[in-house]
């Protein structure tokens, strides 16, 4: 392995590279923003974590912290907030789905429907009785 690597840089050291330099041609479509690549330093449990978190939605550790990264670069809300914003639109679908049953309820009342006479009957005594 080493003779090979001393052949390789004899080889750079003495002979003029020029022309195959040139034949070359420059990259001019690189990206805005490469991707470069880092040491991170983790315990094991930690990475262990980042390992099961990324396997469950089937990507990559790594970009799974880039994500994560990410995240907090766009200045996404913290999850007190994000848990605030879901409990005030599950409040609001579950008003919407009262208002549904309300208007649902009233579109069949008894008064509506013929079939149901001795619904209606037994509801117009009941609604007497209350104003008695």
């Amino acid at each position: 392995m080493n003779d090979r690597i001393d052949k390789i840089r004899d080889r750079v050291d003495n002979t003029d590279l020029t022309d195959e330099v040139e034949q070359g041609r420059w990259e001019t479509d690189v990206a805005d923003d490469p991707m470069i690549t880092t040491s991170l330093r983790l315990p094991k449990s930690l990475l262990d974590w980042v390992r099961e978190c990324a396997a469950e939605q089937h990507v990559k550790p790594t970009a799974w912290i880039r994500d994560l990264l990410e995240q907090q670069r766009a200045g996404r809300p913290d999850l007190e907030h994000r848990v605030s914003a879901l409990e005030a639109l599950l409040s609001s679908i579950a008003a919407g789905q009262q208002q549904s049953r309300r208007a649902s309820a009233v579109r069949n009342t008894p008064s509506r429907s013929a079939k149901n006479a001795k619904v209606v009957r037994k509801w117009a005594a009941v609604q007497g009785a209350k104003k008695t």
